[in-house]
């Protein structure tokens, strides 16, 4: 989350995931603890380890280590599948109703990456929405067209099912079909989710969790089709661009002040605290052209 602490007491869920609150941020726990106390709010815990805040969280998930991602694809997944999304804020206030340039083809429709890679770049001329004679992006208000980011957004996560998620995290499906179900019920205007999942050493949950947020309604500010991994202009107070470079050819814009670099991931995850490619996960960061 990005308000203050003390906004959890007026949540209804709290999903816990990589953090330990109950130990090392007593602060936010005591604001967590007054929603429990006052709300009756329910506290997730998906941790590896058995924490401080597990033993005190209402269900608790454990998973292998490093995979978290698989672990939110599943519950975006379960979430689209059984309507639990909050419609009428991602109809009128994301852009999952915009439909995308048909030419535009996602990693399962292109043996593992999106549209345009060439010699390890990618040309993004089919990186777009459709528009109209006036330039103006074209839409479709029941979001069923097939090219609309909607649509390509099932698509994608189509393949996160309970059985492979279970199989990837170690997690029982029973485990995670009681937290997907439970979390997913705040997508309604009248009950508040809010997730602890620290980002800024694991930017690919910079993907799913406004993701997740932005489904439920619980304005993260997030664009879907960003969350696709395709396209990124943003000015986050962050390390590091995020959404698209978790993926294997992800790119985007990383603006930084009065300063923008395009920018484009060859392979794996980068960590880019200090614009270097670490570990397991190494990568390649390519800076096209000058600084605008």
């Amino acid at each position: 989350m990005t308000n203050h602490w003390v906004d959890f007491k007026n949540s209804d869920v709290i999903l816990i995931m990589g953090s330990n609150p109950a130990s090392n941020h007593p602060v936010s726990w005591k604001w967590i603890q007054e929603a429990v106390n006052t709300r009756n709010a329910k506290i997730i815990c998906v941790d590896p380890r058995f924490t401080q805040s597990a033993s005190k969280a209402h269900l608790y998930a454990p998973l292998r280590s490093g995979t978290d991602i698989a672990f939110l694809g599943g519950m975006i997944k379960y979430i689209l599948d059984n309507n639990l999304y909050f419609e009428e804020y991602v109809r009128n206030y994301t852009n999952a109703s915009f439909l995308v340039n048909p030419a535009f083809k996602m990693p399962g429709d292109n043996k593992g990456v999106f549209s345009g890679l060439t010699n390890g770049k990618y040309e993004k001329d089919t990186w777009s929405y459709q528009t109209d004679g006036a330039g103006v992006i074209r839409k479709d208000p029941t979001m069923e067209h097939p090219n609309c980011v909607f649509q390509l957004l099932k698509k994608h996560y189509s393949r996160y099912t309970p059985e492979i998620v279970s199989k990837i995290c170690g997690t029982p499906v029973e485990k995670l079909i009681e937290v997907y179900k439970l979390y997913g019920s705040t997508g309604k205007p009248d009950r508040a989710g809010v997730d602890q999942v620290p980002r800024q050493h694991r930017p690919a949950d910079e993907v799913a969790c406004p993701l997740l947020l932005d489904l439920l309604g619980q304005t993260s500010g997030q664009r879907l089709f960003d969350a696709i991994g395709t396209r990124l202009e943003s000015g986050l107070q962050l390390p590091a661009p995020t959404y698209a470079y978790y993926c294997p050819g992800g790119a985007g814009r990383y603006v930084q002040g009065a300063q923008g670099y395009d920018f484009t991931v060859v392979y794996g995850q980068v960590f880019m605290d200090h614009g270097e490619h670490t570990g397991v996960f190494a990568g390649a960061l390519l800076k096209n052209g000058a600084a605008t």
